[in-house]
């Protein structure tokens, strides 16, 4: 948040960003924090209040996808903001989901509505991020809704920027004071971000307020109704920090986030840049008060402090101050001041804090396990976010069994970046967890090369090269390979369902290819695409550009099985995974010897789960235990 305030004068504009608020926060029973005593408060300089509060709140929340996914927190931070500003006198304008034209069109009506004396409150709430646009310099972008950006050019012509936004505000007041707090993902959310976190924007005049110190990110993983920094925000404006100046108003919200997280054994310091000039002062509530503290708690001598951990005492040390002192779910005692705590396990990431330890602590270590090194045969995974998405015909003029257009939500996976080659299959075959392909077939007519039938031999070296997709193996034989992997590895796979299939290949958009409408040229493998293997032969996978989730060759090459039962139209079958049956089962993708049409995000096809094709393989998934039924 940008504070600007100037000696003598009387008007002061308030802004506060609320951005990417993937964190979230469960609120904590009061008394739970370590207040400082406070007594005796005095009257403080404050600023003149004649002219009207004014506020704009915008909180984005419904993103399209892409790089900037669905957020859970910015409306419900939007709401609470409105709400609480408005018992402090402000008179608010609120917007939800702005686009990009509603967002630009929001701020500057609220800046020209203001008169010189008015206190001006802005307040936002959704993604953020950092671009280089301009003269080659860095800037903070607020991200609308209503459009998928992928890139820094996308940013930097459809977003807001945060610079602007105070520009705006400034125009007409050039000595007055700003506010602005950023409770920003502060992370990369898209090829156009330059830096893992927003920047600084420091300014002669101002207050800035970021909800994480710079180069860190604010919490993604507590879900409750406000984040966790919007939280305290919002337990600060209340008596008696509310009449508290703002500097020492900051250091109690930086102090109750920090404690917050804490808990949860983890850290979010909420940092500032103060650039404030002059004596007067600004506070929520008038008169402004100072507290001067006339006693101090008894510290004792020593203190303890508690540490536990997921993981078991036999296979975790901690380490405290560099000092081996025992396993997890210990106490010990320690004098109070700085001290560096540190949790090892073998197969764990080291977990380690520097905690500043006055009182009875309790932490917990939340180690992560290590990724076991993937095996040469082991397909290539790539973290699919959780999000919602419109399924089927959207463009229309597809076939019946594309509808009805639907919306489906879909849990976060892994799913394969490349379609199964014919090098990892035939790792199975080799260890007798595969049938052999049915180009392989002893006496089969369809062997490759001892068959009457050409069906296979046709794709020539294509059949038999480690790195194109395998053919020639039915659903069972696809399923066959889930299960050999699943036990090789530890991990569980499965094929992906029919809407995880769609939801990956939309990546986030709508059009009919990842791309766009039209199908263009050498972009995938299809009759009619435009490559040199069109309509002859599969091609390596990895061959053309990935889709903006990093996943390749869901357009064209070969068709994919999926786990899911083939209908028509849409009951919901969708959505699940059978794992036995002789239902027909869908496949999807389109392949080297389907037309652009065919190769559509929305099409559909199916067989019964025991027919093999030269034109159809499959693509692994990798789930948790519970998605597996």
């Amino acid at each position: 948040m940008l504070y600007r305030i100037l000696k003598n004068i009387v008007l002061l504009p308030f802004f506060i960003l609320l951005g990417c608020t993937e964190t979230s926060y469960t609120p904590q029973a009061s008394g739970t924090s370590n207040p400082e005593p406070v007594h005796n408060l005095a009257p403080y300089a404050q600023t003149t209040t004649s002219g009207r509060r004014m506020a704009l709140v915008i909180g984005n929340q419904s993103y399209p996808g892409g790089n900037f996914p669905r957020l859970p927190n910015p409306k419900q931070n939007a709401i609470g903001m409105a709400e609480r500003l408005q018992q402090y006198g402000f008179q608010v304008t609120r917007g939800i989901d702005l686009n990009p034209l509603q967002m630009q069109n929001a701020v500057n009506s609220f800046a020209d509505s203001l008169k010189p004396n008015d206190i001006a409150l802005f307040y936002y709430g959704g993604h953020g991020t950092v671009a280089t646009c301009k003269n080659g310099e860095q800037e903070n972008f607020l991200i609308p809704v209503g459009k998928v950006l992928r890139s820094r050019a996308d940013v930097c012509y459809h977003a807001t920027s945060a610079q602007w936004v105070l520009m705006r505000l400034n125009e007409k007041r050039r000595n007055g004071m700003n506010i602005v707090l950023l409770d920003a993902c502060r992370t990369t959310t898209t090829q156009g971000s330059e830096t893992p976190g927003l920047i600084g924007m420091q300014q002669l005049g101002s207050f800035i307020g970021y909800a994480s110190s710079p180069g860190t990110i604010s919490r993604g993983d507590l879900w409750g109704k406000y984040s966790v920094f919007t939280q305290q925000v919002l337990n600060m404006l209340t008596p008696p920090n509310d009449q508290l100046p703002l500097e020492f108003w900051f250091r109690k919200v930086r102090t109750a986030t920090l404690e917050s997280v804490r808990k949860e054994g983890e850290q979010q310091i909420p940092w500032s840049e103060n650039g404030l000039l002059g004596s007067e002062h600004f506070c929520f509530k008038q008169p402004c008060q100072i507290g001067a503290v006339v006693s101090s708690p008894v510290v004792p001598k020593t203190i303890s402090l508690t540490v536990r951990s997921n993981v078991s005492s036999s296979k975790a040390q901690v380490f405290i101050d560099g000092e081996q002192r025992g396993s997890p779910r210990l106490t010990v005692k320690l004098v109070p001041g700085i001290h560096q705590v540190r949790v090892v396990a073998a197969g764990y990431k080291p977990w380690e804090k520097q905690l500043e330890i006055n009182r009875t602590y309790a932490i917990y270590a939340n180690l992560e396990q290590l990724p076991p090194s993937r095996l040469p045969f082991e397909p290539e995974m790539v973290s699919i976010p959780a999000g919602s998405f419109r399924m089927g015909d959207i463009q229309g003029g597809g076939a019946s069994d594309e509808k009805p257009v639907h919306e489906v939500y879909i849990k976060s996976f892994k799913m394969g970046k490349y379609e199964i080659t014919v090098g990892q299959y035939m790792a199975c075959v080799r260890d007798g967890g595969c049938k052999p392909p049915e180009w392989q077939e002893k006496g089969s007519e369809y062997n490759a090369k001892t068959g009457s039938d050409d069906h296979y031999r046709k794709l020539g070296s294509a059949l038999t090269n480690s790195n194109h997709p395998i053919v020639g193996v039915s659903w069972h034989d696809a399923l066959a390979y889930t299960k050999w992997l699943s036990r090789k590895t530890g991990k569980k796979y499965r094929l992906p369902t029919e809407a995880e299939w769609e939801y990956v290949a939309r990546a986030g958009t709508s059009t009919k290819y990842w791309w766009g409408n039209e199908i263009g040229h050498n972009r995938a493998n299809c009759d009619g695409c435009g490559s040199k293997w069109d309509d002859k032969s599969t091609s390596p996978v990895g061959s053309f550009a990935a889709n903006p989730w990093g996943i390749y060759d869901t357009v064209g090459n070969v068709w994919e099985w999926t786990c899911s039962k083939y209908t028509s139209p849409y009951d919901g079958s969708e959505m699940k995974c059978l794992l036995s049956g002789a239902s027909a089962r869908v496949f999807r993708g389109g392949s080297w010897s389907h037309y652009a049409d065919d190769v559509r995000a929305a099409y559909r096809n199916g067989f019964e789960p025991g027919n093999q094709f030269n034109d159809v393989g499959f693509r692994a998934c990798e789930v948790q235990v519970s998605q597996v039924r």
